[in-house]
């Protein structure tokens, strides 16, 4: 959650200094760009973990549910 509040400010930061005076929007318009790929890639990675953590979760509650009716 945090690091997409830091690359939403790194985003509006260099809204900002492209504000500044600099005519060339090329050159902002790219680091944009790659703020926001690095961003959507970091995300996926947190989600890609999220969920694995979720499937191994699920996977030993399922395991544990179906040895104690086996043991039954």
């Amino acid at each position: 959650m945090m690091k997409k509040v830091f690359f939403a400010f790194a985003i509006a930061g260099m809204f900002g200094f492209a504000a500044c005076g600099s005519n060339n929007t090329e050159t902002v318009d790219t680091m944009v760009e790659q703020t926001v790929e690095t961003a959507a890639t970091e995300m996926n990675e947190e989600t890609t973990e999220a969920t694995e953590t979720l499937e191994g979760a699920l996977t030993e509650a399922a395991t544990e549910a179906v040895e104690e009716v086996v043991a039954q």
